[in-house]
């Protein structure tokens, strides 16, 4: 048997075992290779763009951390400095 790709028709490879003798690709075989190119390169177009979701999500969680850091620094200076104005009262 002798290996006859559906995409390597259309450049990649997917296929079947086939005799030698029998190695042409019906019309519904060669569309199957040429969906799967098509997919495949849809894939490869949407790649950029689900990267770019997940650096999104990625920064939205990293803000959210800071903003929330930040708030409980500057409760921490405010508790600071009434503690200072106190101790200044004090003397």
């Amino acid at each position: 048997m002798i290996h006859v790709s559906y995409r390597k028709e259309s450049r990649k490879d997917y296929g079947e075992d086939r005799n030698p003798s029998n190695t042409n690709l019906c019309r519904e075989q060669l569309a199957l290779g040429c969906m799967l190119r098509i997919a495949d390169a849809l894939e490869k177009m949407a790649q950029p763009h689900v990267d770019l979701i997940e650096r999104a999500d990625r920064l939205d969680k990293d803000t959210t951390f800071l903003a929330e850091l930040c708030d409980k620094k500057d409760r921490q200076i405010r508790g600071l400095r009434g503690a200072f104005k106190r101790m200044k009262k004090g003397t």
